[in-house]
């Protein structure tokens, strides 16, 4: 086992265990804190922003993708018909 997923399997046990001896009460102060900062219009306007970097993120990776079958479509066709015209710069 990596030390990796044995560090992450020690600390979501310790968590776990810190945080059912905190209690109920905890973890409803905890909640309410929570949904004061999300009612908080600074929050939301970070999460709108966030939200949209990552849609933009993901329609510029998807074009990329596309992009790299393309390329690569285009390299095995040139390999299947053994044609090297000149066009196939990639």
């Amino acid at each position: 086992m990596g030390s990796f997923r044995r560090g992450l399997i020690i600390g979501f046990g310790f968590g776990y265990v810190k945080g059912s001896k905190a209690g109920r009460e905890r973890y409803e102060q905890i909640q309410r804190n929570w949904n004061k900062v999300k009612a908080n219009p600074a929050y939301q306007r970070l999460s709108a922003k966030a939200g949209a970097l990552v849609g933009l993120g993901l329609q510029r990776g998807k074009l990329v993708a596309l992009d790299n079958i393309e390329r690569a479509s285009h390299r095995v066709k040139n390999k299947v018909t053994g044609s090297r015209n000149g066009t196939d710069s990639y």
